[in-house]
């Protein structure tokens, strides 16, 4: 029975895709779609397949909307979504950081999660690492763990919109209110790299930086990634730690940890295997 129905759902998936790619009126859709991945055969095959598997989802739930479009509607809507995620790979923006009389500009995709813009922040500012932080935006407050899931898109800022970074050290119980703003936003040619992030502007080192320890704009964006990584290793893996108190090469550790970076989410990893 198991065979059976696998056999009646991989010949359903496979006419689906053989509507979507027969489909004339579907070809503008599917040209932007393939605009935002890799050229190759087995790239587009895996993305017609999760277009086709987002649609059948659709028409198998009863209550789903889909009902009522047509074919080329329901397909449309699955490949405008899938064109939405993909291109939040090459979107970027500046945000401009206050606290008091310090400012610092940053570039940033607008993929990257709440939590690591945050780090970034933090880096660029020389706070330390063990505080509290939590982001307000229009009334909306994202706590520590909602802001690991959320990326910078999902704030939906428009130019010049404001929100507040609060940051809280318990120990000290001191309290750090930054205003962030977005200044620009765009869509670059290529998906932005995570070695590409860096400080554009920095002015008036904070109170809690030695003079012994200012650090030059080039300092910072040297320091910047590497630093970002190294604290993901340590809290996210411990395998990569352990492997460097073995005596493995930290840059080799971190390059690693980049290339996945950069791999990670764009397909389903069980199709591309």
């Amino acid at each position: 029975m198991k065979k059976k129905l696998q056999k009646q759902m991989d010949s359903m998936m496979e006419m689906t895709m053989g509507a979507i790619t027969n489909n004339t009126k579907l070809v503008p859709a599917l040209n932007e779609l393939f605009k935002y991945a890799p050229k190759d055969e087995k790239s587009q095959f895996i993305l017609l397949h999760e277009i086709a598997n987002q649609y059948l989802h659709e028409l198998l739930d009863i209550d789903s909307e889909f009902h009522d479009y047509s074919f080329e509607e329901g397909i449309k809507i699955c490949i405008e979504e899938k064109v939405d995620y993909l291109k939040e790979r090459f979107q970027i923006c500046t945000i401009q950081f206050q606290l008091e009389d310090i400012t610092r500009t940053i570039t940033l995709p607008k993929r990257l999660p709440l939590a690591d813009m945050t780090y970034f922040l933090m880096s660029s500012l020389d706070i330390a690492c063990y505080y509290d932080f939590m982001i307000n935006c229009e009334g909306i407050d994202y706590s520590p763990e909602e802001m690991q899931m959320c990326s910078i898109a999902d704030l939906c800022l428009e130019k010049n919109d404001m929100f507040l970074l609060s940051f809280f050290n318990s120990e000290t119980d001191e309290f750090y209110p930054v205003t962030g703003k977005l200044i620009t936003e765009k869509l670059n040619k290529k998906e932005i790299e995570l070695e590409c992030i860096h400080v554009l502007e920095a002015k008036n080192d904070g109170p809690w930086v030695d003079e012994n320890e200012h650090r030059t704009l080039e300092e910072q964006n040297d320091q910047l990634v590497s630093g970002f990584f190294f604290n993901k290793m340590f809290y996210e893996r411990p395998d990569l730690f352990e492997e460097l108190e073995n005596g493995k090469d930290i840059e080799e550790l971190l390059f690693e940890m980049i290339d996945e970076e950069l791999n990670d989410d764009v397909f389903d990893t069980e199709l591309l295997n």
